[in-house]
């Protein structure tokens, strides 16, 4: 499965093989977000595993991951006395990191924890992270390794074999997540000033590499300006989010040549989460999908990005007006 949606009716998961789109029956899984958080998924990078908190008699009692290749749900319980509040979930190759706090009382006004499972569905093997080893989420993003998040005056790298994690010094301060290359040498992040406040302002890319010392050095993307960085396409290309422009755009980190890539559609909760390894794969033009999706119909390209297809995605790219 190449892709999730969120649409009427709940979720809609996007063939890897065909194109086509189907319902996803999750079971435990809250459309409502109900308790709060627990609409959360994350998609593996191949797009085998979709994981999920799953909820019963009204409150979180843990994950759950779907294969894609089998069809089937597994669980990991996770005992409290009443329920769990997500924290933020999302893979790591074929491991599914989560993290969530316990409440302490029925009135889930008060709560305790915070520290991540490493958890492996495959065989349900499971490693309780230290709390101080452990990723905040929020603004996470992953490698086919570790889990990288900003701290404040760089990035953290955390892997699942619990060691402190590795930071990386950057000097100049940036909003959002920091997109590792695919072979794990160079960073991408937007450029903010003043991080800690939001005015939808657009600011510059930088593209980073280790120095060998705790640090980074930099290399600013030429004439860009964005809100967003997305993921990397290839060695020279990022993916870009910029406020008010429909498309998803492709900019070389050589040029600053820009291109419109994508249009995503619009979706319900939790929104379209694509598998990592999708970015990177071709595109053609196809018919945009019908609104709202109908299960019944099948249709090649569904929501924004679509069908990763035996070494081919199939990604609706809509034309753009200017």
């Amino acid at each position: 499965m190449v892709a999730v949606v969120g649409s009427e009716g709940g979720l809609v998961g996007v063939s890897a093989s065909t194109g086509e789109y189907r319902r996803l029956d999750l079971p435990g899984w809250s459309e409502l977000d109900d308790p709060m958080g627990s609409s959360d998924i994350a998609v593996s990078a191949d797009g085998r595993w979709v994981g999920y908190w799953y909820v019963d008699d009204g409150r979180v009692q843990g994950v759950a991951a779907y294969d894609v290749e089998t069809d089937e749900v597994t669980r990991r319980d996770v005992t409290t006395e009443f329920g769990l509040s997500p924290n933020g979930m999302v893979w790591v190759g074929d491991r599914l990191w989560f993290s969530a706090y316990a409440f302490l009382d029925a009135s889930a006004s008060s709560a305790r924890g915070g520290s991540t499972t490493v958890w492996s569905p495959e065989d349900d093997e499971a490693q309780d992270l230290p709390l101080d080893r452990s990723p905040s989420f929020g603004n996470e993003s992953a490698t086919p390794t570790s889990v990288v998040e900003p701290n404040g005056n760089g990035v953290d790298l955390y892997t699942a074999d619990g060691a402190r994690p590795r930071s990386l010094r950057i000097d100049r301060s940036f909003t959002g997540r920091a997109v590792v290359s695919a072979d794990e040498q160079r960073l991408a992040v937007v450029l903010d000033p003043t991080p800690s406040s939001f005015d939808g302002s657009k600011h510059g890319l930088v593209v980073l590499t280790p120095d060998g010392h705790g640090g980074t050095v930099g290399r600013r993307v030429p004439g860009v300006r964005t809100n967003e960085v997305l993921a990397w396409r290839d060695d020279r290309h990022l993916v870009v989010s910029t406020y008010g422009h429909a498309a998803y755009q492709l900019v070389d980190v050589g040029t600053g040549r820009t291109a419109d890539f994508i249009t995503p559609g619009s979706s319900w909760v939790p929104g379209m989460h694509l598998a990592a390894d999708g970015w990177s794969a071709p595109v053609y033009d196809a018919p945009a999908p019908p609104t709202p999706m109908d299960p019944r119909l099948v249709v090649g390209a569904a929501a924004a990005v679509v069908v990763l297809g035996l070494g081919a995605l199939v990604l609706w790219r809509r034309r753009v007006r200017a």
